[in-house]
């Protein structure tokens, strides 16, 4: 009988010194759901002064304080990227030694901002603190907008190097035909890449310049974003996706410019080449972006490298599409681009409602099928104005959603700052919990490090997290997952910070699980590491 009562009193003892454990230490055995992926992407556009700064005259703290301001709306939206002009017409919104200081950032070409800062190394900083990449976006060829104001500085390229400078109607340009515009173009584009730590290289629709017509005056950026890209092609800048209130079919017939090459094409004939000049134009901007392309991944692999082109490649594809045919008129045979796989991720410019003859759905569904190389689709879609609300908006998000490793990037940051109702539509829906960016498997497909990590939660039912990286590779996130009572919620933190506070969520419940993963720069996971939660005292 005594042996009994020992017996029971052991068992007891046990079970009392196992409940007393569990409240202590929570269990983190759930089985946690996918890290979920999507590119959230917004342009800043500088040249006009479109988004950033808005205005030539602002202060260096005006101009910072509508960075934070732009930043901390793209991280409540729960954006993953920014794309940020830092080259609008051979200048430089940074502090380059290859090309003078914007005028769209301190009124006159050259000039620095006072007192000094880096505006790119500003962006790069704020948008990793919120774990946002910043992805560099240039124009290749452009040297002087429809938006300049002021004279060209004496360190502007049609100062130092006017061989290869064009004049096309009010504007200037690059030669695309001249080999010497290619390795200038390349030098500062690299320049970045070697300097800042930017996550991506973007380029967008200007290769050879849209067709103006003899007379034309210059074409400038509109006041605001109620309207974008007709079908035709912006005849206001494209830059910033300005609607042309006057339609070329509406227009009376005149002739119009062709590009100024006639120096470079004799040059190309005199050599041997047996390319028509159309064909050998399209050929002059596939040198620069398969280039591009080869030499950023010899500088750093993993940054990726995107090319935003006019959304239709030519009219007819697909059937029943009508509009400017880029491929004749900018000399821009960007399904090859994509098709060989010359960029990391393409992004057509989508910039029309569903349906109709520039139907959002059966382009994006056409861009799809030419994928042969399996790049990431992002289409850049117009947010806000009137045939784009909110609606329109998340239908487009869905339909991208139908593909793997979806995305998408908004036109623009300035839309996302000012429509209230479209952003209450995103917090709301597609965007109701962040994402991380979709993996480039063909940069790296090794896991980063598997971390290490302790976790207390407190009464309140928050939950704080002490992470250790793994040795080797560093990391760029941490992709962390907590189960609050039957609901798992995702949170992705920069991978510098080791302290990270989850916070508590009355109506969903306490946090009972717990799980980390590393992810590195081209977005490959480590090992799930489950991470038992300590009350804490």
């Amino acid at each position: 009988m005594n042996r009994c009562w020992l017996n029971l009193l052991a068992v007891t003892f046990a079970l009392c010194a196992s409940r007393a454990h569990a409240q202590r230490v929570q269990p983190a055995s759930y089985q946690a759901p996918p890290t979920p992926r999507e590119f959230r992407a917004a342009w800043v556009a500088t040249v006009g002064n479109s988004t950033w700064p808005t205005r030539r005259d602002l202060s260096v703290a005006e101009q910072q304080k509508e960075v934070i301001d732009i930043l901390d709306r793209a991280f409540a939206l729960r954006l993953n990227t920014i794309i940020f002009q830092v080259r609008t017409q051979c200048d430089a919104l940074y502090d380059s030694k290859l090309e003078p200081w914007s005028e769209f950032l301190t009124g006159a070409e050259g000039k620095p901002p006072e007192p000094f800062y880096d505006p790119l190394a500003l962006w790069i900083e704020e948008s990793h603190k919120r774990g946002l990449e910043l992805h560099a976006w240039f124009n290749p060829y452009r040297a002087k907008s429809g938006s300049a104001k002021g004279d060209r500085a004496p360190t502007h390229v049609s100062k130092t190097n006017p061989a290869i400078v064009r004049t096309y109607g009010t504007q200037l340009w690059l030669d695309p035909g001249d080999p010497a515009t290619i390795e200038y173009s390349l030098s500062v584009f690299l320049d970045v890449v070697k300097r800042y730590d930017v996550d991506g290289v973007h380029i967008d629709d200007y290769f050879y310049p849209y067709k103006v017509a003899e007379g034309d005056a210059p074409a400038t950026e509109p006041a605001d974003e109620d309207d974008v890209a007709p079908a035709t092609g912006p005849v206001t800048a494209p830059a910033t996706r300005g609607r042309a209130r006057t339609s070329e079919a509406n227009r009376p017939r005149r002739r119009m410019l062709d590009f100024p090459d006639d120096a470079t094409w004799a040059k190309f004939q005199a050599t041997g080449g047996k390319l028509s000049r159309n064909d050998w134009r399209r050929q002059n901007v596939n040198i620069l972006i398969q280039k591009l392309y080869t030499a950023i991944k010899a500088e750093k692999r993993y940054v990726k490298f995107g090319v935003s082109p006019f959304g239709i490649w030519r009219p007819g594809n697909p059937k029943g599409i009508t509009g400017l045919d880029a491929f004749e008129q900018l000399y821009a045979d960007s399904r090859t681009w994509f098709s060989k796989g010359w960029c990391d991720y393409f992004t057509p410019q989508l910039y029309w409602p569903d349906g109709g003859a520039q139907s959002f759905s059966a382009l994006f569904n056409w861009w799809s099928a030419q994928n042969e190389s399996k790049r990431h689709l992002w289409p850049g879609i117009a947010v806000g104005g009137r045939r784009n609300g909110p609606a329109e908006t998340l239908k487009q998000i869905t339909i991208t959603r139908r593909h793997p490793n979806s995305g998408v990037v908004h036109w623009s940051a300035r839309s996302l700052m000012h429509n209230e109702k479209l952003c209450e539509a995103l917090a709301a829906g597609p965007y109701a919990e962040q994402a991380i960016v979709p993996a480039s498997i063909w940069l790296d497909n090794a896991p980063p490090p598997k971390p290490d990590a302790a976790a207390t939660r407190d009464s309140d039912g928050s939950g704080f997290i002490t992470v250790t990286p793994g040795a080797g590779e560093a990391t760029s996130l941490w992709a962390i997952k907590a189960r609050y009572g039957t609901k798992w919620k995702f949170l992705a933190r920069p991978g510098t910070e080791t302290q990270i506070t989850l916070p508590a969520d009355s109506k969903a419940g306490i946090i009972n699980s717990l799980n980390i993963t590393a992810v590195d720069r081209c977005g490959n996971e480590s090992e799930r590491l489950a991470i038992g939660l300590t009350l804490a005292r």
